[in-house]
Protein backbone atom coordinates (compact mmCIF):
# COMPACT_ATOMS: atom_id res chain seq x y z
CA UNK A 1 0.00 0.00 0.00
CA UNK A 2 1.56 3.27 -1.14
CA UNK A 3 -0.36 5.25 1.48
CA UNK A 4 0.86 2.95 4.23
CA UNK A 5 4.48 3.17 3.12
CA UNK A 6 4.50 6.95 2.74
CA UNK A 7 2.66 7.64 5.98
CA UNK A 8 4.67 5.27 8.11
CA UNK A 9 7.95 6.42 6.57
CA UNK A 10 7.01 10.00 7.46
CA UNK A 11 6.19 9.01 11.04
CA UNK A 12 9.17 6.74 11.60
CA UNK A 13 11.73 8.96 9.88
CA UNK A 14 11.41 11.46 12.71
CA UNK A 15 12.97 8.89 15.03
CA UNK A 16 15.99 9.99 16.97
CA UNK A 17 17.66 6.60 16.75
CA UNK A 18 21.12 5.42 15.76
CA UNK A 19 21.85 3.62 12.53
CA UNK A 20 24.24 0.72 12.29
CA UNK A 21 27.76 1.77 11.43
CA UNK A 22 29.82 -0.23 13.92
CA UNK A 23 32.67 -2.50 12.89
CA UNK A 24 35.22 -4.27 15.01
CA UNK A 25 36.46 -7.76 15.84
CA UNK A 26 35.42 -10.46 13.40
CA UNK A 27 33.92 -13.70 14.66
CA UNK A 28 32.87 -16.52 12.38
CA UNK A 29 31.12 -19.83 12.83
CA UNK A 30 31.06 -22.33 9.97
CA UNK A 31 31.93 -19.52 7.59
CA UNK A 32 29.05 -17.32 8.75
CA UNK A 33 29.95 -13.80 9.78
CA UNK A 34 27.95 -12.62 12.77
CA UNK A 35 27.01 -8.97 12.96
CA UNK A 36 28.43 -6.19 15.05
CA UNK A 37 26.53 -4.43 17.79
CA UNK A 38 26.48 -0.71 17.29
CA UNK A 39 25.98 -0.20 20.96
CA UNK A 40 26.63 -1.95 24.22
CA UNK A 41 23.95 -2.90 26.70
CA UNK A 42 24.95 -2.62 30.35
CA UNK A 43 22.71 -4.95 32.32
CA UNK A 44 21.44 -3.45 35.58
CA UNK A 45 19.77 -5.82 38.02
CA UNK A 46 17.94 -5.35 41.35
CA UNK A 47 21.01 -6.53 43.24
CA UNK A 48 22.26 -2.96 42.70
CA UNK A 49 25.16 -4.01 40.54
CA UNK A 50 25.70 -4.68 36.87
CA UNK A 51 25.01 -8.31 36.07
CA UNK A 52 27.67 -10.57 34.61
CA UNK A 53 26.80 -9.91 31.01
CA UNK A 54 29.65 -9.30 28.54
CA UNK A 55 30.60 -9.54 24.89
CA UNK A 56 33.05 -8.87 22.11
CA UNK A 57 31.88 -6.79 19.18
CA UNK A 58 31.47 -8.39 15.76
CA UNK A 59 31.43 -7.00 12.19
CA UNK A 60 28.28 -5.50 10.74
CA UNK A 61 26.02 -7.46 8.44
CA UNK A 62 23.08 -6.34 6.36
CA UNK A 63 21.71 -9.86 5.98
CA UNK A 64 17.90 -9.84 6.30
CA UNK A 65 16.17 -11.84 8.98
CA UNK A 66 15.06 -14.52 6.53
CA UNK A 67 18.65 -15.24 5.47
CA UNK A 68 19.92 -15.28 9.03
CA UNK A 69 17.08 -17.53 10.13
CA UNK A 70 17.84 -19.97 7.32
CA UNK A 71 21.55 -19.92 8.08
CA UNK A 72 21.16 -20.25 11.82
CA UNK A 73 18.52 -22.92 11.40
CA UNK A 74 21.25 -24.99 9.78
CA UNK A 75 23.63 -24.15 12.59
CA UNK A 76 21.01 -25.04 15.19
CA UNK A 77 21.13 -28.69 14.12
CA UNK A 78 24.52 -28.82 15.79
CA UNK A 79 24.83 -29.28 19.52
CA UNK A 80 26.60 -25.97 20.06
CA UNK A 81 27.19 -22.75 18.14
CA UNK A 82 29.48 -19.80 18.74
CA UNK A 83 26.55 -18.01 20.35
CA UNK A 84 26.08 -20.83 22.85
CA UNK A 85 29.79 -20.74 23.65
CA UNK A 86 29.64 -16.98 24.18
CA UNK A 87 27.08 -17.49 26.92
CA UNK A 88 28.31 -20.77 28.42
CA UNK A 89 31.97 -19.81 28.59
CA UNK A 90 31.91 -16.03 28.96
CA UNK A 91 28.36 -15.21 30.10
CA UNK A 92 27.85 -13.09 27.00
CA UNK A 93 24.22 -12.80 25.91
CA UNK A 94 23.76 -12.16 22.16
CA UNK A 95 20.72 -10.09 21.25
CA UNK A 96 19.28 -9.74 17.74
CA UNK A 97 18.86 -6.11 16.67
CA UNK A 98 15.91 -6.61 14.33
CA UNK A 99 12.25 -7.61 14.39
CA UNK A 100 9.74 -8.25 11.61
CA UNK A 101 6.92 -10.58 10.62
CA UNK A 102 6.57 -13.47 10.69
CA UNK A 103 7.99 -13.32 14.18
CA UNK A 104 8.23 -17.12 14.19
CA UNK A 105 11.37 -16.68 12.06
CA UNK A 106 13.10 -15.93 15.36
CA UNK A 107 12.70 -19.54 16.49
CA UNK A 108 15.84 -20.91 14.76
CA UNK A 109 17.80 -17.95 16.11
CA UNK A 110 16.74 -18.84 19.64
CA UNK A 111 17.87 -22.42 19.06
CA UNK A 112 21.19 -21.09 17.82
CA UNK A 113 21.85 -19.08 20.98
CA UNK A 114 20.20 -15.67 20.55
CA UNK A 115 19.01 -14.58 24.00
CA UNK A 116 17.06 -11.39 23.35
CA UNK A 117 15.78 -8.92 20.75
CA UNK A 118 15.82 -5.16 20.50
CA UNK A 119 13.90 -2.89 18.15
CA UNK A 120 13.47 0.77 17.26
CA UNK A 121 11.24 2.87 14.96
CA UNK A 122 13.70 2.59 12.07
CA UNK A 123 13.60 -1.20 12.26
CA UNK A 124 9.81 -1.18 12.23
CA UNK A 125 9.67 1.31 9.37
CA UNK A 126 11.74 -1.03 7.22
CA UNK A 127 9.69 -4.04 8.29
CA UNK A 128 6.27 -2.44 7.75
CA UNK A 129 7.00 -0.65 4.49
CA UNK A 130 9.00 -3.52 3.04
CA UNK A 131 6.55 -6.34 3.63
CA UNK A 132 2.93 -7.21 2.90
CA UNK A 133 2.72 -9.02 6.24
CA UNK A 134 1.36 -5.88 7.91
CA UNK A 135 -1.18 -4.82 5.29
CA UNK A 136 -4.26 -6.58 6.65
CA UNK A 137 -3.83 -5.27 10.17
CA UNK A 138 -3.01 -1.80 8.86
CA UNK A 139 -6.19 -1.72 6.77
CA UNK A 140 -8.19 -2.90 9.76
CA UNK A 141 -6.77 -0.09 11.89
CA UNK A 142 -7.62 2.52 9.27
CA UNK A 143 -11.17 1.18 8.93
CA UNK A 144 -11.52 1.55 12.70
CA UNK A 145 -10.66 5.23 12.35
CA UNK A 146 -7.14 5.11 13.76
CA UNK A 147 -4.62 7.65 12.52
CA UNK A 148 -1.17 6.67 11.23
CA UNK A 149 0.55 6.89 14.61
CA UNK A 150 -2.15 4.83 16.31
CA UNK A 151 -1.98 2.24 13.54
CA UNK A 152 1.80 2.12 13.85
CA UNK A 153 1.61 1.29 17.54
CA UNK A 154 -0.97 -1.43 16.96
CA UNK A 155 1.39 -3.11 14.50
CA UNK A 156 4.39 -2.70 16.79
CA UNK A 157 2.65 -3.95 19.92
CA UNK A 158 1.50 -7.09 18.12
CA UNK A 159 5.07 -7.90 17.03
CA UNK A 160 6.47 -7.21 20.50
CA UNK A 161 3.86 -9.42 22.15
CA UNK A 162 4.55 -12.28 19.75
CA UNK A 163 8.30 -11.96 20.23
CA UNK A 164 7.92 -11.85 24.02
CA UNK A 165 5.89 -15.06 23.86
CA UNK A 166 8.61 -16.78 21.82
CA UNK A 167 11.30 -15.79 24.31
CA UNK A 168 9.22 -16.41 27.44
CA UNK A 169 10.60 -19.95 28.02
CA UNK A 170 14.15 -18.56 27.96
CA UNK A 171 13.11 -15.74 30.29
CA UNK A 172 11.67 -18.25 32.74
CA UNK A 173 14.56 -20.71 32.45
CA UNK A 174 17.12 -17.95 33.10
CA UNK A 175 15.14 -16.61 36.08
CA UNK A 176 14.63 -13.26 34.38
CA UNK A 177 18.22 -12.70 33.27
CA UNK A 178 17.59 -13.24 29.53
CA UNK A 179 14.73 -13.51 27.07
CA UNK A 180 13.87 -9.81 26.84
CA UNK A 181 12.30 -7.91 23.93
CA UNK A 182 12.81 -4.14 23.76
CA UNK A 183 10.32 -1.62 22.39
CA UNK A 184 11.10 2.10 22.20
CA UNK A 185 8.86 4.99 23.21
CA UNK A 186 8.17 7.54 20.49
CA UNK A 187 11.37 9.47 19.69
CA UNK A 188 9.19 12.56 19.41
CA UNK A 189 9.06 12.50 23.22
CA UNK A 190 12.84 12.60 23.71
CA UNK A 191 12.65 15.99 25.43
CA UNK A 192 9.33 15.44 27.20
CA UNK A 193 9.72 14.05 30.72
CA UNK A 194 6.11 13.39 31.71
CA UNK A 195 4.95 12.26 28.28
CA UNK A 196 7.79 9.73 28.19
CA UNK A 197 6.68 8.40 31.58
CA UNK A 198 3.08 8.12 30.38
CA UNK A 199 4.12 6.43 27.13
CA UNK A 200 6.31 3.89 28.93
CA UNK A 201 3.47 2.98 31.28
CA UNK A 202 1.06 2.72 28.35
CA UNK A 203 3.37 0.42 26.38
CA UNK A 204 4.03 -1.81 29.38
CA UNK A 205 0.30 -2.12 30.02
CA UNK A 206 -0.55 -2.79 26.37
CA UNK A 207 2.21 -5.33 25.77
CA UNK A 208 1.48 -6.95 29.12
CA UNK A 209 4.41 -9.35 29.09
CA UNK A 210 6.93 -9.84 31.92
CA UNK A 211 9.89 -9.95 29.53
CA UNK A 212 9.39 -6.63 27.76
CA UNK A 213 11.89 -3.79 28.16
CA UNK A 214 10.72 -0.24 27.46
CA UNK A 215 13.43 1.74 25.67
CA UNK A 216 13.87 5.32 26.87
CA UNK A 217 16.54 7.69 25.50
CA UNK A 218 19.14 9.01 27.92
CA UNK A 219 18.39 12.63 27.14
CA UNK A 220 18.71 15.10 30.00
CA UNK A 221 14.94 15.46 30.17
CA UNK A 222 14.39 11.70 30.29
CA UNK A 223 16.72 10.94 33.20
CA UNK A 224 13.83 11.74 35.52
CA UNK A 225 11.54 9.67 33.29
CA UNK A 226 13.83 6.67 33.72
CA UNK A 227 13.71 7.00 37.50
CA UNK A 228 9.94 7.34 37.62
CA UNK A 229 9.31 4.46 35.21
CA UNK A 230 11.58 2.12 37.17
CA UNK A 231 9.87 3.27 40.37
CA UNK A 232 6.67 2.00 38.75
CA UNK A 233 8.25 -1.48 38.57
CA UNK A 234 8.74 -1.31 34.80
CA UNK A 235 11.92 -2.75 33.28
CA UNK A 236 13.77 -0.24 31.11
CA UNK A 237 16.36 -0.33 28.32
CA UNK A 238 18.04 3.07 28.44
CA UNK A 239 19.29 3.94 24.96
CA UNK A 240 21.28 6.74 23.30
CA UNK A 241 24.03 6.88 25.93
CA UNK A 242 27.12 8.58 24.52
CA UNK A 243 29.30 9.30 27.56
CA UNK A 244 30.29 7.81 30.88
CA UNK A 245 28.95 10.94 32.58
CA UNK A 246 25.49 10.26 31.17
CA UNK A 247 25.87 6.58 32.03
CA UNK A 248 26.49 7.60 35.64
CA UNK A 249 23.33 9.73 35.57
CA UNK A 250 21.42 6.72 34.25
CA UNK A 251 22.80 4.50 37.03
CA UNK A 252 21.76 7.08 39.63
CA UNK A 253 18.27 7.23 38.13
CA UNK A 254 18.09 3.46 38.15
CA UNK A 255 19.10 3.15 41.80
CA UNK A 256 16.81 5.99 42.89
CA UNK A 257 13.98 4.35 40.99
CA UNK A 258 14.60 1.03 42.74
CA UNK A 259 14.63 2.74 46.12
CA UNK A 260 11.19 4.17 45.38
CA UNK A 261 9.66 0.85 44.35
CA UNK A 262 6.87 -0.31 46.62
CA UNK A 263 7.13 -4.00 45.97
CA UNK A 264 9.28 -6.87 44.71
CA UNK A 265 12.54 -5.74 43.10
CA UNK A 266 13.29 -9.15 41.62
CA UNK A 267 11.00 -8.51 38.64
CA UNK A 268 12.82 -5.35 37.56
CA UNK A 269 15.77 -5.82 35.19
CA UNK A 270 17.10 -2.94 33.13
CA UNK A 271 19.75 -2.33 30.47
CA UNK A 272 21.84 0.73 29.61
CA UNK A 273 22.82 0.87 25.92
CA UNK A 274 26.10 2.62 25.18
CA UNK A 275 26.75 3.50 21.52
CA UNK A 276 30.18 2.05 20.85
CA UNK A 277 30.16 3.01 17.17
CA UNK A 278 29.84 6.70 18.03
CA UNK A 279 32.88 6.37 20.29
CA UNK A 280 34.67 4.69 17.39
CA UNK A 281 33.89 7.71 15.20
CA UNK A 282 35.43 10.05 17.76
CA UNK A 283 38.47 7.81 18.19
CA UNK A 284 38.96 7.58 14.42
CA UNK A 285 39.42 11.35 14.26
CA UNK A 286 42.15 11.12 16.88
CA UNK A 287 43.79 8.24 15.02
CA UNK A 288 43.78 10.32 11.82
CA UNK A 289 45.46 13.13 13.73
CA UNK A 290 48.21 10.75 14.89
CA UNK A 291 48.67 9.60 11.30
CA UNK A 292 51.03 6.69 11.90
CA UNK A 293 50.58 3.38 10.08
CA UNK A 294 49.76 1.63 13.36
CA UNK A 295 47.14 4.23 14.21
CA UNK A 296 45.44 4.14 10.82
CA UNK A 297 45.22 0.34 10.90
CA UNK A 298 43.13 0.59 14.08
CA UNK A 299 40.44 2.83 12.62
CA UNK A 300 36.93 1.54 13.22
CA UNK A 301 37.99 -1.02 15.82
CA UNK A 302 36.76 -1.02 19.39
CA UNK A 303 40.23 -2.05 20.58
CA UNK A 304 41.70 1.25 19.40
CA UNK A 305 41.25 2.72 22.87
CA UNK A 306 44.15 0.51 24.00
CA UNK A 307 46.45 2.18 21.49
CA UNK A 308 45.31 5.62 22.61
CA UNK A 309 45.90 4.66 26.23
CA UNK A 310 49.51 3.75 25.39
CA UNK A 311 49.89 7.16 23.77
CA UNK A 312 48.46 8.88 26.84
CA UNK A 313 45.37 10.15 25.02
CA UNK A 314 42.26 10.32 27.20
CA UNK A 315 38.76 10.42 25.71
CA UNK A 316 36.82 10.37 28.96
CA UNK A 317 37.96 10.30 32.57
CA UNK A 318 34.84 9.69 34.63
CA UNK A 319 34.80 7.49 37.67
CA UNK A 320 31.81 5.21 38.06
CA UNK A 321 30.96 2.69 40.80
CA UNK A 322 30.02 -0.22 38.59
CA UNK A 323 32.00 -2.70 36.56
CA UNK A 324 30.91 -2.38 32.95
CA UNK A 325 29.67 -5.58 31.36
CA UNK A 326 28.18 -5.66 27.91
CA UNK A 327 25.64 -7.47 25.80
CA UNK A 328 26.22 -7.91 22.08
CA UNK A 329 23.67 -6.93 19.49
CA UNK A 330 23.52 -9.09 16.38
CA UNK A 331 22.31 -6.99 13.49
Amino acid sequence: MVLKMAALKMYCSSAIVGTTIGTSLESRTNGTTLASGEFVGLKMMPSLKVASFSTRSMPASAAPLSQLAKCWNTLSTEKKTLLHDMYDQQKQSPWYDNLRRPVTMLEPLIKSGVRGVTSNPTIFEKAITGSAEYDDQFRHCIREGKNVEEAYWELVIKDIQDACDLFLPLYQKSAGIDGYISVEVSPLLANETQQTIDSAKYLRKRVNRPNVLIKIPATLECIESIKQVIASSISVNVTLIFSLARYEAVIDAYLEGLEAVQGDLSKIASVASFFVSRVDSLVDKKLNAIGSEEALELKGKVKNHLFLARKGIMLMNVEHPFEIRVVSFIL
